[in-house]
């Protein structure tokens, strides 16, 4: 029972997906601002409608269990959030590209996955979006299905530790296009199905993920804004 409704979350959540998002690659060959948007947009109805549809509708899941409604919140899981991600962030960052690295022998996908959020370059619009979009959009959808959905369906028969690396495997597998990511990613789901379980509330898990995102993106317009200022060297 636990594995079919899991198989039955990944095929037509993530698997879903997988599929538009290749739909959009044959339909749009430039990654732009409008293409990103359309992603985050893509990410949100397939996960948290596979969570809506397979989870509450079917009544093995409840807003209620998940702490979202009423909703289950205490300040200080905000602050844990943002201690855990500014400590996370730099070890996923030192993880991530030793490990791009030691599979790929360089940083070719890990550039290509950043293209996603810095499609139009170093614009208002583009860091507005990418902000909205990777920094809440998916942080909230991503913990809906992998820790609301997958973690909680897991739990239900298997010990904590298991749970949490099976999960956080999923999620990080999820990211399959950049060996790099995968690991860190999987590293971000151990903390985050942690969190998870501690609070047993999806919003304590997305603050989490959410902080992490925006830093992270935060970072990335920063470097090339500084890029920008260098001078161009002699052609």
């Amino acid at each position: 029972m636990i594995a079919r409704d899991v198989i039955l979350y990944l095929v037509a959540g993530f698997g879903l997906y997988l599929m538009a998002s290749l739909g959009l690659a044959l339909v749009f060959r430039e990654v732009t601002g409008f293409v990103s948007a359309l992603v985050y947009a893509l990410n949100f109805i397939c996960l948290a409608g596979a969570v809506y549809l397979l989870g509450i509708r079917r009544g093995k899941l409840s807003w209620a269990g998940l702490g979202l409604n009423p909703p289950r919140w205490r300040w200080s899981w905000g602050l844990l959030a943002a201690v855990i991600a500014i400590v996370l962030i730099p070890l996923r960052i030192l993880i991530g590209v030793a490990f791009q690295l030691l599979v790929e022998g360089g940083t070719q996908s890990l550039q290509e996955r950043s293209q996603l959020f810095t499609a139009g370059g170093v614009t208002w619009a583009g860091v507005f979006i990418s902000l909205v979009g990777a920094g809440i959009v998916v942080p909230f959808s991503e913990e809906l299905f992998f820790r609301g959905a997958i973690y909680t369906t897991l739990r239900r028969g298997w010990p904590v530790w298991s749970a949490v690396l099976a999960s956080s495997l999923l999620f990080g597998l999820a990211h399959f296009d950049s060996p790099g990511v995968v690991f860190s990613s999987f590293v971000l789901g151990v903390a985050s199905a942690l969190v998870y379980e501690y609070t047993r509330s999806v919003w304590a898990s997305f603050a989490l993920h959410a902080i992490n995102n925006s830093i992270a993106v935060a970072l990335v317009y920063f470097a090339m804004w500084v890029m920008s200022l260098v001078p161009a060297g002699p052609q």
